[in-house]
């Protein structure tokens, strides 16, 4: 090859999106591209450096990373046809398949994710045919296309489809090509689309083939519970024949205090030494929502489904983080760390921390809730004085 250059290449695997791969392409004087290409190895890269700036050296190790020969390596697998197997199997139950598909995926979309954060302006094409073949040139849109969900329940069936819209036109994703998961990226012609990092290409999949999916009543359920409501957890839902109810607004803070039962050990043959373990007190952090209950720090179901005649409600919550995390670093502040865990204290010291700081606490609108079981101690909080009055009545001094 006389006049050469470097380009990157998207190949396409199903169930997984597009790997890149590092080529050396030969040019004409105008610097088209020709027939020749030879995809660059690691272990001949030193023999091109010359062809290859810094990026390029850069972008041709991710593409080895990405190379199927080395995710097989990876997963201890013979070849990338076990790789396959494991991208198919979405829904297996068996954990072991489970872990390595998870792996996999974010093994691949944290190296494409760097791989496009890197590419800039160079030469990035889609090879079309069997060799020799040609060479599309692919052009990254900047901006962001908006991705919505709709939903439309009828008597019979719910018919599922997309409003994708760039720069306020429709955008038709058919016969496009994926080319990453996590962060949703297509191909549509010669144009790769990125989608905003909360959107899930394999929920684009369906819709590369086809403008709707039609689901028979009789499947509505099941259909709801592991489609719509996981989509409903976002504002990208619009619901037509049943409504979204969006609660936003933080009902209730309880402190909740639990005492588990205090142990006695018991020597039969030593009256003496006998010994009562005074017990202690599980302290948790509530935020409550209505009808939904979350753990401070925790994340927990947001949504819930309430069927009826006329249709179905989803009932969404919309956590208020910011005066969550106020919350939780005000009582940070008074020794109390409820930030993703329940404290366990001995009950002494658990209820003195508590009557210390209970005015504090209730002024910050945080209700103190006890909850006791079995013959556990009674709670004395509050602030704790002792009074004491004398009085002198004749010959007599009254104490009370």
């Amino acid at each position: 090859m006389e006049n050469k250059m470097i380009a990157y290449t998207l190949v396409s695997y199903p169930q997984l999106g597009c790997l890149p791969e590092c080529m050396m392409v030969e040019t004409d004087a105008q610097g088209a591209i020709g027939s020749r290409a030879v995809k660059l190895k690691k272990d001949t890269l030193t023999q091109q450096e010359e062809w290859l700036d810094e990026t390029d050296q850069k972008l041709a190790t991710i593409c080895f990373l990405l190379s199927p020969e080395t995710i097989a390596k990876k997963l201890n697998l013979k070849d990338w046809a076990a790789v396959e197997r494991i991208l198919v199997n979405s829904g297996t139950r068996d954990k072991h398949t489970a872990f390595y598909r998870n792996y996999l995926l974010e093994y691949v979309e944290l190296h494409i994710n760097r791989f496009f954060s890197m590419l800039g302006s160079k030469a990035l094409y889609f090879p079309v045919g069997k060799f020799p073949f040609m060479w599309k040139k692919i052009h990254r849109v900047e901006d962001v296309p908006e991705l919505f969900y709709c939903f439309d329940n009828q008597t019979d069936k719910i018919i599922y489809s997309l409003d994708i819209r760039l720069n306020d036109k429709a955008l038709d994703i058919q016969k496009g090509i994926l080319v990453s998961q996590r962060k949703a990226r297509l191909l549509v012609k010669d144009h790769l689309y990125e989608f905003d990092d909360s959107v899930d290409g394999m929920k684009l999949m369906p819709f590369l083939t086809k403008s709707t999916v039609t689901v028979f009543q009789s499947n509505a359920p099941d259909y709801i519970e592991k489609v719509i409501m996981p989509l409903a957890r976002s504002s990208r839902v619009v619901p037509k024949g049943f409504d979204i109810q969006l609660i936003t607004t933080m009902t209730n803070v309880v402190l909740r205090i639990r005492e588990n039962k205090a142990a006695k050990q018991l020597n039969l043959f030593d009256p003496d030494n006998q010994v009562i373990h005074s017990g202690e007190v599980v302290v948790e952090l509530l935020f409550e929502y209505e009808n939904f209950t979350f753990w401070a720090g925790q994340t927990g179901k947001t949504t819930r489904v309430e069927m009826h005649d006329s249709g179905f409600t989803i009932i969404r919550v919309e956590r208020d983080s910011k005066l969550e995390n106020e919350l939780i670093g005000f009582l940070k502040q008074l020794g109390i760390n409820l930030d993703g865990i329940i404290r366990k204290m001995d009950y002494a010291e658990g209820v003195e921390l508590i009557n210390q700081h209970l005015k504090a606490i209730e002024s910050a609108g945080i209700e103190v809730q006890f909850d006791t079981s079995g013959q556990a101690h009674r709670f004395f909080i509050g602030e704790q004085e002792i009074t004491v009055v004398v009085e002198e009545e004749r010959d007599w001094f009254d104490i009370k």
